[in-house]
């Protein structure tokens, strides 16, 4: 349990938060989450191609083949993650080449701008980029297992509203009254069967 002496601590160590203060320190900031692009919103970063990016979607639709709006919504994350699993590799290249660049040497892409952020925020950015890639890839094979388990519950679906009618017309023949005939009235007929197949009780041949 929290004692007075640690909430009183707490409350002081917050108003002596090192966080940053100013505008320009709070706008920068709120830009760490989004300064490599590997878990924002938007799979597409301002110098990537959304057409190349709209045309893995579309490849992924065509191999997927998504019916409904929560199929076509996985179908959208799996090429999201595939699209955010090809720049962790392009910026984990670009880290290593900056990692070997001679001294002064100027490589100016935007997978390599990246790079170097991640490089002049401290410690080994390969690390971090394949901590990156992990969860990228659970994100993936998690969007996958969904898809085909949405598939499974729609085929299902739809086998049973297609046999649900034959049952209840089934249920009608079978419990819709007979007509007796006589000498016929204690046997038990099945449907299928034609009627010259019944055969009489003992008790009515006689």
């Amino acid at each position: 349990m929290t004692t007075p002496t640690q909430i009183a601590s707490n409350r002081q160590n917050s108003i002596l938060s090192t966080g940053p203060r100013s505008e320009a320190g709070k706008i920068a900031s709120s830009k760490n989450a989004i300064s490599h692009g590997l878990s924002g919103a938007d799979p597409v970063l301002a110098y990537e191609n959304r057409d190349d990016f709209q045309k893995l979607v579309a490849a992924y639709s065509t191999e997927f083949k998504p019916d409904t709006g929560h199929q076509t919504f996985l179908v959208s994350q799996m090429a999201g993650a595939r699209w955010r699993l090809d720049r962790v590799q392009r910026i984990e290249n670009a880290a290593i080449d900056l990692i070997l660049a001679a001294p002064g040497e100027l490589i100016d892409t935007p997978d390599h701008k990246i790079a170097q952020r991640m490089l002049d925020s401290g410690g080994d950015p390969l690390p971090r980029l394949e901590r990156y890639r992990a969860s990228i890839e659970r994100s993936y094979h998690r969007a996958v297992k969904e898809f085909k388990m949405a598939q499974k519950r729609q085929i299902q679906n739809e086998a049973s509203s297609t046999r649900a009618p034959g049952r209840q017309v089934k249920q009608k023949i079978y419990t819709s009254p007979r007509p007796a005939f006589h000498g016929y009235e204690d046997v038990e007929m099945e449907l299928d069967e034609p009627l010259t197949r019944a055969r009489p009780t003992q008790n009515s041949a006689m």
